[in-house]
């Protein structure tokens, strides 16, 4: 398999040392390395190791009984994980890349995290969910988050994020209508929870703050909107060799 090949994966690894060093771990972020499968996690963990510090980076993968002994390094129990993430999220703490071809895709909340180095195919719900990992807030600095994306995943959008669900793909095409409707949208809500509040006093009764349909409504659209735009990178794409740089706005 072309992908898996030796000299690509040793490229490849290259190219990721570089770009992390130059650009990542010099302002404090730290970074997720997607890969294809496990032997390739192992693959990437070794040539990673040729240009960072041994313990900078670690392979995190589930267990299988046809694993050989020495990956059982790399699948962690929950405890085990758990520490391995608090060290992920510590900035003083030597760990600075992930990588992963499963775990870790989903459900990982880590704001220090701003590049992602994808070298799998994905689709759908996993693409997205898999990219928005890196889409954290870590004030003071990180104003963006990086996919850099080693196999094109992102050439043709609408098949990569080809969702059922016509009403999504008409978010993809028409986000900048979005940015149009969320300022009346906002005021909109905000004018009736003035308006709630104001009718609460007037009739001298108690006042519980709830939650506000209209403000729930109002609110959807923006996360809506910088979601997608981190899925399409429709106004932040640059190209440099083989790998194509996404820039993510933090939601």
């Amino acid at each position: 398999m072309l992908i898996k090949a030796p000299d690509r994966v040793a490229k490849v690894a290259a190219d990721i040392a570089d770009h992390f060093q130059a650009y990542v771990a010099r302002q404090g972020f730290k970074a997720q390395v997607v890969v294809y499968d496990k032997e390739m996690c192992v693959a990437y963990k070794h040539e990673l190791d040729k240009y960072l510090p041994a313990e900078a980076s670690t392979v995190v993968m589930s267990a299988a009984q046809t694993d050989p002994p020495e990956w059982r390094q790399w699948t962690p129990d929950r405890s085990q994980m758990d520490r391995l993430l608090e060290r992920f999220n510590n900035p003083h703490d030597p760990l600075k890349i992930v990588i992963v071809t499963a775990k870790l895709l989903t459900g990982f909340d880590a704001p220090i995290l701003q590049a992602q180095y994808l070298d799998k195919p994905l689709h759908d719900h996993t693409l997205l969910q898999a990219i928005t990992r890196t889409n954290r807030v870590y004030p003071p600095n990180k104003a963006y988050g990086l996919v850099v994306d080693y196999l094109g995943v992102f050439d043709d959008l609408a098949n990569a994020l080809a969702f059922d669900d016509q009403s999504v793909r008409d978010v993809i095409k028409n986000l900048d209508d979005l940015v149009d409707q969320f300022p009346p949208a906002m005021q909109a809500a905000l004018s009736h929870s003035s308006l709630a509040w104001t009718a609460r006093k007037t009739d001298g009764k108690h006042f519980k703050p709830r939650s506000n349909p209209s403000a729930k409504t109002a609110e959807m659209p923006l996360r809506r909107h910088t979601r997608w735009c981190i899925s399409s990178g429709k106004h932040s794409v640059r190209r440099h060799s083989s790998r194509t740089i996404k820039r993510i706005t933090p939601g």
